[in-house]
């Protein structure tokens, strides 16, 4: 399986911080789909992984300036991580799936 290692940095530059500042994920619990938006010009990639690391799912080439749908009806109940990159930007956010 493959598994994803994140690092945080203190540096945050202006551009970074408006990529930062513009996605939310929603609902949050969710049940069977979660919306990624963001207002963010550009692509990037979007990925989910687990509590343990794992890479549970990955959309390359998506468009960040739009709502993005994601189906998890098929995740076992539990925390989640939301990674959102764009060039050497990034941005965590944590969604709880329920039964």
């Amino acid at each position: 399986s493959e598994q994803l290692t994140i690092t945080a940095s203190a540096f945050v530059s202006e551009n970074t911080n408006r990529f930062l500042q513009s996605i939310s994920i929603h609902p949050n619990p969710a049940k069977d789909e979660i919306s990624v938006n963001s207002f963010y010009n550009g692509t990037g990639t979007i990925s989910i992984i687990d509590g343990y690391g794992r890479l549970i799912m990955r959309k390359a080439n998506q468009l960040l300036n739009s709502d993005v749908k994601l189906d998890v009806t098929d995740l076992a109940p539990e925390t989640y991580f939301v990674i959102i990159e764009s060039g050497t930007d990034r941005k965590v956010a944590r969604f709880v799936k329920m039964k």
